[in-house]
């Protein structure tokens, strides 16, 4: 069985996700990626943040630029949020939280994915 070989953006390097694939039968290659985190094949990608990342570009309405601009780029795009920080976030509000998930998953069709943390 070939190994997966997961393409990754350069500005992910020092993540500790990256040590918890290298423990794994997975191939990793850097690269400056257009857009997102991680390339898992030429249709799927995977664009990570932190629920507080998350949270101050819904406030700052950049989010939704970004992940349209993603889901141009690759035909399966994947968000991943992690942290437990969405709930009383101090950049945005609740309901502008449960708005941007909703236009994101519902409208745009991007699968989100949470995670507790980075590992």
């Amino acid at each position: 069985m070939k190994n997966l070989t997961i393409i990754v953006d350069n500005k992910e390097r020092d993540s500790r996700v990256l040590k918890h694939l290298e423990k794994k039968t997975v191939n990793l290659e850097y690269a400056n990626l257009r857009s997102g985190s991680f390339l898992i094949s030429d249709a799927v990608a995977v664009e990570r943040m932190s629920s507080d990342e998350f949270a101050k570009l819904t406030a700052e309405k950049a989010l939704f630029r970004q992940l349209l601009e993603f889901k141009k780029t690759y035909a399966e795009p994947l968000l991943l949020i992690e942290g437990k920080g969405l709930k009383g976030n101090k950049h945005a509000s609740g309901g502008a939280i449960r708005g941007a998930i909703s236009y994101i998953a519902c409208l745009n069709r991007i699968p989100i994915l949470f995670a507790a943390d980075e590992t």
